[in-house]
């Protein structure tokens, strides 16, 4: 049922995706990762360009995540935020 979760929370943001570029009537093909939460599996992940996770980090009660300009990610913990790298160290 968790993995159900974040595959439909993936389809749901290609159909937002989608729907944004019909309405704007560009053809634009998108050719980048992006990183997302699973409340339910308790992680902060990246989706890579073809739709497989690359990367995931253990995050309890966690449901935002935003990419700081260095490229650390700052995330909520339900008991404040948390800042990572990429490479998993505090």
């Amino acid at each position: 049922m968790k993995k159900q979760h974040s595959i439909f929370t993936v389809i749901i943001i290609l159909l937002l995706i989608d729907a944004t570029i019909a309405q704007t009537g560009e053809q634009t093909e998108v050719h980048h990762s992006f990183i997302c939460t699973d409340y339910t599996q308790g992680k902060v992940f990246s989706i890579s360009a073809n739709g497989k996770e690359e990367w995931e980090y253990p995050a309890e009660n966690c449901n935002d995540v935003w990419i700081l300009p260095g490229g650390n990610l700052l995330f909520n913990t339900g008991k404040g935020v948390k800042e990572v790298t990429l490479s998993k160290r505090n």
